[in-house]
């Protein structure tokens, strides 16, 4: 015999006393009463958030999210076009003017 046919005779031996695992009393019955309390603990919020996280939901979120992004972004990018061409008025009415600390003269 081998080296290694001692270690597995070696392991198999090992098994040898082994008794078969048995649950603590009641088991079954701890199981399902905390099954049981911790489906009556949901509220309006966490069913709200076990909806939310579903794959197809949360897909459906962000594509409109980046959707309205897109058309709010593209939209003004068509009124900006038009308004280029405006009056000097709406180009002064977003002017600002900044006073700065380091400025010598108070005011």
């Amino acid at each position: 015999m081998t080296q290694k046919d001692d270690w597995v005779n070696e392991v198999m031996k090992s098994f040898d006393d082994a008794k078969r695992a048995s649950p603590k009393p009641f088991l079954l019955t701890r199981i399902q009463a905390r099954m049981k309390q911790s489906a009556e603990a949901d509220n309006i919020w966490t069913q709200t958030a076990s909806f939310l996280s579903r794959p197809g939901i949360a897909f459906t979120a962000v594509l409109m999210v980046v959707l309205l992004n897109a058309v709010i972004i593209f939209g003004n990018a068509k009124k900006s076009r038009y308004t280029e061409s405006g009056s000097q008025e709406t180009k002064d009415e977003f002017a600002v003017n900044v006073i700065s600390i380091y400025e010598v003269e108070n005011q």
